[in-house]
């Protein structure tokens, strides 16, 4: 029953779907005026210019009363409380605390939980509720090395073993909704289950937990977040701003509440958008009695592919049950259609170098935008907050950020240097790069104390908004992502491969030691420049006495032992201190200790102390097949001694192609041998869009030359057999 939790779905969207799969019809028949009254509340989201600004039918009920008609369950402290205590299982609560791996400021429950049992016991949580509003509750199982806590298993449910006593916590994931306040735990309540196998349906579902901590949260109103569009005696729902995603389309948070003492399941049937419809069902939320919910609702077929709107109608239904279990969304109630209306949905669009920024409708009015034209630093665009920029009254208040486009000398002089504030975002073909200028200090400015509270989540969606918006810019022309590192382990080997004048001295008890020429040092230099280094624990390095190559830097005091072992381990010394690094990332095509000893075996061949190995030289350079000319093989130069990096393109037809990826060694044969290639083949619609990828990484084979001086490519795959090769 410990399942791993691989993507962070809310349970208000994943509840409903797991208790029925029914969907609701599309023109759902009307209900009686007691199932479906609505409220003329006009409430409109705060501080957005996407909120909505009217809604469908008058109310004919009275004013809520937000209190559910529910029993309480008994309250419990976190400290010492006895949660659970059925069938030789009991749980004890062991304090509130937060995450203590320091990977997550997340609050969690300690609990200690003891399986009396001879027999493994599969037991879990469900139904959670936090602060008010539903959550997805979690059991985590911290693993403890070396007397601290280094990382934690996340589920649903936990394997207790037979005779076992453990501590493990309670927790949740945290909602995003505007308004949902859970970075501080007030009030956590949930429900054990237990159940026969790891993979079966709980046999039974505790009474609800109810655990409160003593912390305190913003009361919420609901309709402070938009436009109350359904408000009976059953549920009131809240339909709020309007916003898009680069993936979904426009979306439109909601917000709902259970007044009843039973479980209530909130479906969608038909929406309508501008004209625009769509009949896909879709459960929203599983609400407990009295508990609230906050969600995004997305939309399928037209609506999907508009950039907004202005009217919004959806049809809702509700079904009512005893138990989260026996939801269905099949035994729903069809309720009145409910409309909304927003603002017009404005982009703000700019263009400059060839490049298009939009600024989505809900933060257009809210930045400022520059396109200096000619900017010697290569700015294309610059965007700041404006609310900032006037409450600061300074240069740069309400910075965001700034794109750029340079060349590649210019990216060169940036690494040998400290980057903080600019990151590399992508590389263009012609070798230019796309990059990012960021404030490394808060820029977020107000007039009061208070003003900054209250737009300090708006300040958070902007920063986020900034760092999805360069790396889009970066995407536009073709241009590939980068990864990169600006450690100082980086920076050393920056300056020795572009910075002119800068001398090294490499050595070992091979050789010796041996200065490094710029023509060489540059070449492998930049090639281990761009792997990505991870600073370690002095006790993970390799024994004393393992064999490295050392790199001295001798005006900058430094010097860099690459250990000639696999796991890319190295030890930085400086006049200062010494510090133990590893390879965190690195191009499986030229490991980077191979490539320091390519470096010093290319120094030694130099000096006449080494032979040269000239195989791979034939190899190098563009391949043709023979026959039909269509597939091309790249063979390079990779930096590690015996290496080279191959790309393989192949049109298989109009609209096929296959890639390959291969890092081959030479064996002693004289042949490049590859294995664990990877390929990749995609097909093409008439527009140039790949569909329908598909991947492979268990390729093997070689290459060798024939009597004839042309490159056979062997590949292991009976199907595609040998093939061969000419310039």
């Amino acid at each position: 029953m410990k399942k791993a939790i691989a993507l962070l779905l809310s349970a208000s969207l994943l509840l409903p779907a797991l208790a029925g799969c029914g969907k609701t019809p599309a023109d759902p028949p009307q209900t009686t005026a007691a199932d479906t009254a609505t409220a003329a509340d006009t409430a409109t989201a705060a501080g957005t210019a996407a909120a909505p600004v009217t809604t469908a039918a008058p109310d004919t009920t009275s004013a809520p009363d937000t209190t559910a008609a529910v029993s309480e369950p008994e309250i419990f402290s976190p400290d010492g409380s006895v949660l659970f205590d059925r069938d030789g299982v009991t749980v004890t609560t062991a304090g509130l605390d937060e995450d203590p791996t320091d990977l997550n400021v997340q609050p969690i429950v300690w609990v200690d939980i003891v399986n009396k049992n001879d027999e493994d016991v599969y037991f879990g949580v469900t139904d959670g509720i936090v602060n008010g509003f539903t959550a997805t509750v979690v059991l985590i199982d911290f693993h403890m090395e070396d007397g601290e806590y280094s990382g934690a298993d996340y589920t649903f449910e936990l394997t207790l073993p037979a005779n076992s006593a453990g501590r493990y916590a309670l927790s949740y994931y945290r909602s995003r909704i505007p308004g949902i306040e859970m970075e501080t735990l007030a009030e956590l309540s949930l429900r054990f289950t237990r159940a026969k196998g790891e993979y079966d349906w709980p046999d039974f579902t505790s009474d609800r937990v109810r655990i409160v901590t003593g912390e305190t949260v913003p009361a919420v109103d609901i309709a402070d977040f938009g436009t109350v569009v359904v408000n009976n005696d059953k549920l009131r729902v809240v339909l709020g701003e309007q916003d898009y995603d680069d993936w979904f389309g426009p979306e439109v948070l909601y917000y709902a509440e259970n007044k009843t003492d039973r479980y209530l399941g909130l479906y969608t049937g038909v929406i309508e958008a501008d004209g625009c419809r769509t009949e896909s069902g879709t459960g929203l939320s599983a609400l407990a009695p009295g508990a609230r919910s906050g969600g995004t609702l997305y939309f399928e077929d037209e609506i999907r592919a508009l950039k907004g709107f202005e009217k919004l109608t959806v049809y809702f239904s509700l079904a009512e049950a005893d138990s989260l279990d026996e939801l269905a969304g099949y035994n729903a109630a069809a309720m009145d259609p409910v409309t909304v209306t927003y603002p017009p949905q404005v982009w703000g669009t700019y263009e400059n170098g060839g490049l298009t920024l939009e600024i989505k409708p809900k933060f257009s009015p809210l930045l400022t935008v520059e396109t200096p034209q000619n900017d010697p630093d290569g700015i294309l665009f610059t965007v700041s907050e404006t609310a900032s920029m006037e409450a600061g009254k300074y240069d740069g208040a309400g910075w965001l950020f700034s794109f750029a486009h340079v060349s590649e000398e210019r990216v060169h002089e940036l690494l040998c240097e400290d980057m903080s504030g600019i990151d590399l975002i992508s590389r263009c073909e012609d070798g230019s790069y796309y990059i990012s200028y960021t404030p490394t200090d808060v820029r977020y400015e107000r007039a009061t104390a208070e003003e900054l509270h209250r737009d300090a989540a708006l300040w958070s969606s902007l920063t986020e908004w900034a760092g999805d918006t360069v790396q889009k810019l970066g995407e536009q022309n073709g241009a590939s992502g980068v990864s990169y590192s600006n450690a100082p382990i980086n920076i050393l080997l920056a300056r020795a491969a572009w910075r002119d004048g800068v001398k090294t001295t490499l050595s070992s008890a091979e050789f010796g030691t041996l200065s490094s020429t710029p023509e060489i040092g540059a070449r492998y230099a930049a090639a281990a420049a761009w792997e990505i280094f991870w600073e370690i624990n002095p006790d993970e390095m390799p024994e004393e006495g393992t064999d490295a190559i050392r790199v001295d830097f001798p005006e900058y005091g430094a010097s860099l032992d690459f250990y000639q072992t696999p796991g890319g381990y190295v030890r930085l010394t400086t006049d200062e201190n010494v510090s133990c690094w590893q390879i965190f990332w690195e191009d499986d095509a030229a490991p980077c200790e191979e490539i320091i000893c390519g470096w010093y075996y290319a120094l030694a061949e130099e000096a006449g102390i080494r032979p040269h190995d000239d195989r791979l030289d034939a190899y190098y350079g563009l391949w043709y097949e023979k026959i039909a000319g269509r597939c091309e093989i790249d063979i390079q130069w990779c930096g590690a001694p015996g290496r080279a990096k191959i790309a393989i393109r192949w049109p298989d037809s109009v609209s096929v192609v296959y890639n390959w990826t291969l890092a081959a060694v030479m064996d002693d044969d004289g042949r490049l041998v590859y294995k664990d290639g990877y390929l990749e083949w995609a097909e093409y619609d008439e527009d140039g869009v790949a569909w329908n990828p598909e991947s492979s990484w268990e390729e093997s084979g070689f290459f060798c030359f024939n009597e004839a001086g042309e490159l056979v490519w062997h590949d292991d795959n009976p199907e595609r057999g040998e093939n061969t090769f000419i310039r």
